[in-house]
């Protein structure tokens, strides 16, 4: 079970019922710890997008690894949060 938080991205296993988290960093301002999370898809099996407050992010479920997803049209709107 994927869950978008302000905390960041968190997986929970049933099998050992705990949970794992990770921090979101903020593109923009890397050096705020975790920016809010506010929605979590699959993109594929070995992927999820993530909105946050500063846009679109791509997780790879895999290597466990996030990346910044560069959307044109949307760093030139007010607010860049994607719900």
């Amino acid at each position: 079970l994927w869950l978008a938080t302000r905390k960041g991205l968190n997986y929970y296993n049933a099998k050992t019922q705990s949970f794992i988290r990770w921090a979101v960093k903020s593109p923009l301002n890397p050096e705020l710890e975790s920016i809010d999370t506010l929605s979590v898809a699959y993109k594929d099996k070995d992927h999820l997008w993530l909105g946050t407050r500063d846009g679109l992010m791509e997780f790879s479920i895999n290597e466990k690894q996030m990346t910044y997803q560069d959307l044109p049209l949307l760093n030139q709107a007010v607010s860049r949060m994607i719900w």
